[in-house]
């Protein structure tokens, strides 16, 4: 037996398809490329918007304002007890 002949062709429609399926995944892959570059400058973007938004300010000041804090029970079980006790002394 000659082992050539063992090396089948594929036909022009699962040709086609697998080109196909080639053009979508790189489509897919360079958008998602694009959207992590952008990603970057987006948040900064963001982040300074929310520092000249005067509303913003105003709601971060009353919180920093007020006394309401987490149950003591709640923070120790999600381990940020120690901080927030260290905070209320």
């Amino acid at each position: 037996m000659n082992t050539r002949n063992n090396d089948v062709l594929p036909s022009l429609d699962v040709q086609r398809r697998k080109e196909e399926e080639m053009k979508q995944r790189k489509m897919h892959q360079t958008e998602m490329d694009s959207r992590m570059i952008n990603r970057e400058s987006r948040d900064f973007s963001q982040s300074v918007s929310a520092t000249t938004d005067t509303k913003m300010v105003d709601a971060l000041a009353k919180v920093r304002q007020s006394k309401v804090s987490m149950p003591d029970e709640l923070t120790c079980r999600n381990g940020s007890w120690m901080f927030d006790k260290s905070l209320k002394k």
